[in-house]
């Protein structure tokens, strides 16, 4: 008996409603976190966000993985928009601290396309080229001779972000930045605003004090290792511009050198149109890694993750649509979500569901 304001009620049952009564109840899936090592989750933070600080100390995960110098590079200039209403980046990823790892138009640029060159090692009218000078090595100590103090690199990933800086009263236009997907010579595939546009790859933005970025990694085994002009039959261009599969033309055919060696052809590029005169904030960042006799004294270890690097790869090619779908989205929050769809794609199946019963499982 239960006693309520002095009435005595019998102890009643609990009534037990239906599960169906509930309705169609929907269960939110929990994410489960993925083991990666320390090296694969910079290396992540390296693609997706470069210039984040902690981006910093990044390295490729792959084996083999020795000890190595862990570097970061900035160049910082003005790009102008031409007399054409139009102007243009070229970046060239590059190793060495005295190689051109850009090209950028002044307010004296009269084209309408991305021609850097107009002729062996002639710029163009109100083309300047940029190093990046706060890395540690010469293209000299690069270039692969045997023996002596030299040092071998490799890139993790290169970032590059453009802003506005000019007069409120002529902030329009847009930017064109793409990086290309197989790592193809930009100019042979993306000279005009309108073929660089065409890419599903390609990042527009308005034009406006906000800043606009894109970055590149590495997309092939020979693009992750170090190596040597003896492993290159020869070629130091590798060594240099790892990125740039061993090519060095620019606009028409033309080539150019920097530091006595030839300059590697640009993977990304930056376009854009407005009055002429408009001024933008270019920024470059590399995140390297160097190893050989000149590194000795400052190595630090590089954790081998194999798996991680080629799930943190797989979800980066995904990055480009994910970010056409949303693109407001941070750059972080899409890599990691599609860091766990790779994950979810190889997680592994039972051999039995090799069966019509089990097919449902691989829809």
């Amino acid at each position: 008996m239960v006693t309520i304001n002095g009435n005595a009620k019998k102890n009643r049952p609990m009534m037990k409603i239906p599960r169906e009564s509930f309705g169609p109840v929907q269960l939110k899936k929990k994410a489960k976190d993925i083991a990666l090592s320390r090296c694969a989750l910079k290396y992540a933070l390296a693609i997706a966000k470069p210039f984040h600080p902690s981006a910093k100390g990044a390295c490729l995960p792959v084996f083999p993985s020795p000890a190595s110098q862990k570097v970061t590079g900035y160049a910082r200039f003005n790009a102008f928009v031409g007399s054409g209403s139009y102007g243009f980046v070229t970046i060239q990823p590059c190793l060495a601290n005295d190689g051109i790892v850009a090209f950028s138009t002044t307010a004296a640029y009269t084209l309408a396309t991305a021609s850097p060159l107009s002729a062996n090692s002639v710029a163009n009218v109100g083309v300047t080229g940029i190093t990046m000078a706060n890395l540690p090595y010469p293209s000299s100590l690069l270039g692969g001779v045997v023996g002596g103090n030299n040092a071998y690199g490799r890139i993790i990933s290169c970032g590059v972000r453009i802003s506005y800086v000019g007069t409120t009263l002529n902030e329009s236009g847009s930017y064109y930045l793409l990086t290309t997907p197989g790592h193809e010579n930009v100019l042979a595939v993306a000279n005009t605003l309108t073929t660089m546009g065409s890419f599903a790859d390609c990042n527009v933005c308005s034009i406006t004090r906000e800043t606009c970025e894109t970055s590149a990694y590495p997309i092939s085994p020979l693009e992750t290792q170090y190596s040597s002009s003896t492993a290159n039959n020869g070629s130091v261009l590798p060594l240099l511009y790892p990125y740039s599969g061993n090519e060095s033309l620019q606009n028409n055919g033309f080539t150019s050198t920097s530091g006595g060696y030839l300059v590697g052809s640009p993977i990304m590029g930056i376009q854009f149109n407005g009055v002429q005169g408009s001024s933008f904030l270019v920024e470059i960042i590399t995140h390297c890694e160097y190893i050989g006799a000149a590194t000795a004294s400052v190595v630090t270890v590089t954790d081998s993750d194999q798996r991680g690097f080629e799930i943190v790869t797989a979800a980066a090619e995904r990055m480009p649509q994910l970010k056409i779908a949303q693109p407001a989205r941070d750059p972080l929050e899409l890599l990691k979500d599609a860091i766990y769809e790779v994950a979810e794609g190889l997680k592994p199946y039972a051999v039995s569901a090799l069966t019509a019963a089990g097919m449902a499982l691989l829809m």
